[in-house]
């Protein structure tokens, strides 16, 4: 199950672990429209950032692999 933002905020405190970005909803980012794109990772920090109240760094791309991201 995914962590709630108690939890989340609780796992971001510690030195262990850098919490980041992945996508608003999980999708293939390669297969939607710039806009949508842009919107999945831009809104996936904003809302992490609003959540632990610190800035957040880092991104990983959902699934990974090359075929799953562009040159957007």
């Amino acid at each position: 199950r995914p962590l709630d933002r108690a939890e989340l905020r609780a796992l971001a405190r510690g030195d262990t672990i850098e919490v980041g970005a992945h996508g608003r909803t999980h999708p293939q980012l390669s297969s939607l429209p710039p806009d949508a794109q842009r919107e999945q990772v831009a809104g996936s920090r904003a809302d992490l950032e609003t959540w632990l109240e610190r800035p957040v760094r880092c991104f990983a791309y959902p699934y990974g692999t090359k075929a799953d991201y562009d040159d957007v």
